[in-house]
């Protein structure tokens, strides 16, 4: 039986934020200790203290990366958290229309508005179906009171235009960060879209980041980095990619190595080709050593250069 002053004591180790002492604590109940566990990001133990279909055991695979049976768990359990936590494995699968159907339940505010923003982009980068949510969107960022949280959504909407270079530096030059680790992103973003990686602060990106930028600029850790991008990523890895091919001193033995190893997409190729002015189109035809006589014939050609290298699609 517990004492008042031991429950005392617990009551203030809560209020104190000492999780790790919490744990030590004789009195502190499963729910108190798989709370701090997760507080101190030991998300593997707290896993196997969780009761089954709670938002914790929940919770805890999706910060293990286990979406599918964040998904499980969650079923169709209704609350802010499920749904919120729903919309957050949705997205982190590249569900995008799922996740944005999903956060439209929300009550989207601070983090939930900034992860909607980022679903809602990227379902209109896949599907552009989603102008007029993107603009009410855009509205609820503009008056969240948080700057950080502000910028943050400013940027994930941005990602609406991610595969078009020119729009995308575009967009992301109209946030004007003053938070420093937004202005370190969207700074990274910009010099990466316009190849100027020795300009890029490497040392504060995040890890998945940094690994993109550091491949692109030096050309390591392939597998590392293929598996880490997402879908809307790899993309436009690929055409970063496809672009210094061109610039190269043997453009068709490296645009063929570029293409021998997309993964089974030569989206990329036919991305960067659509964004190519005319004279741009020509040079590339010219690279190739293909005679095309005018942009339609060039954009067939490169097809076939495609089809010679994935012959199933």
């Amino acid at each position: 039986m517990e004492t008042p002053g031991e429950r005392g004591g617990l009551e203030r180790l809560l209020q104190e934020k000492r999780y790790q002492e919490i744990l030590e604590h004789k009195e502190a109940s499963e729910e108190d200790k798989v709370v701090s566990l997760i507080k101190l990001e030991e998300f593997a133990k707290a896993l196997g203290r969780a009761k089954n279909n709670t938002v914790a055991k929940a919770y805890c695979y999706y910060k293990l990366k286990k979406y599918q049976a964040c998904l499980k768990t969650a079923g169709r359990k209704e609350s802010e958290e499920w749904s919120a936590l729903r919309m957050q494995a949705l997205f982190a699968l590249d569900r995008y229309d799922e996740a944005v159907n999903e956060g439209r339940t929300l009550n989207l505010t601070r983090h939930t508005l900034v992860n909607y923003a980022a679903a809602l982009a990227l379902a209109h980068q896949a599907r552009p179906v989603y102008s007029a949510e993107l603009k009410e969107c855009r509205k609820m960022v503009e008056a969240e009171a948080d700057l950080l949280l502000r910028e943050e959504g400013r940027y994930n909407l941005a990602l609406a235009v991610a595969r078009d270079g020119e729009a995308f530096v575009s967009a992301l030059r109209e946030i004007h960060p003053t938070e420093k680790d937004t202005l370190i992103l969207v700074n990274a973003q910009i010099n990466n879209s316009l190849s100027n990686f020795e300009k890029i602060d490497t040392e504060h990106l995040s890890k998945r980041n940094r690994a993109i930028v550091e491949y692109n600029h030096h050309g390591r850790d392939r597998d590392m980095v293929a598996a880490s991008l997402k879908k809307w990523q790899e993309e436009i890895f690929y055409q970063n990619e496809l672009k210094r091919a061109i610039k190269g001193e043997e453009p068709i033995a490296a645009i063929k190595d570029v293409l021998a190893e997309l993964p089974g997409n030569p989206e990329p190729l036919r991305a960067l080709i659509r964004k190519l002015s005319p004279d741009n189109l020509n040079h590339l035809t010219k690279l190739c050593l293909i005679k095309a006589s005018n942009p339609k014939d060039t954009r067939k050609t490169i097809r076939a250069v495609i089809q010679s290298v994935h012959p199933k699609q």
